[in-house]
């Protein structure tokens, strides 16, 4: 499994309230690309411990998150701009189908059990950079 090194971006105010710094804290990833609108992440999502990095390739706007089984994790979105967008939560227990629409090209699903989402669930992300 190959992985990739990001980094997380916190912007914060400085004390004196005149400017501002970013906290940044890096984070290793599995990439995944998504390649059409609709994706089903039980076949993907094949660990916990290790977060996975998706981007979405293909040209519609729209992306289908199937994430049935997929528990307790929090997907991070991310625009075309590495600019954070929002957070949403599987945590699903129900025997029924689970499904998240989005339109971020990038994703990132944290395991709430790996050791990553304890340094990262009280971060205020506002960007991601992955290095090259």
């Amino acid at each position: 499994m190959q992985t990739k090194n990001i980094s997380l971006i916190e912007t914060q105010f400085h004390p004196n309230g005149t400017r501002t710094y970013a906290q940044i804290l890096k984070l290793e990833v599995i990439p995944f690309e998504i390649k059409s609108t609709c994706i089903l992440l039980k076949d993907e999502v094949i660990q916990d411990q290790i977060p996975y990095l998706l981007h979405s390739t293909h040209q519609e706007l729209i992306s289908l998150l199937d994430v049935t089984e997929v528990t307790p994790y929090e997907i991070w979105y991310f625009d075309e701009n590495f600019q954070f967008t929002g957070k949403a939560y599987c945590l699903h227990q129900g025997s029924g189908t689970f499904r998240i629409q989005t339109q971020a090209k990038w994703i990132l699903l944290l395991s709430h059990k790996s050791n990553p989402f304890q340094k990262l669930k009280k971060l205020k992300c506002s960007a991601l950079h992955i290095e090259s």
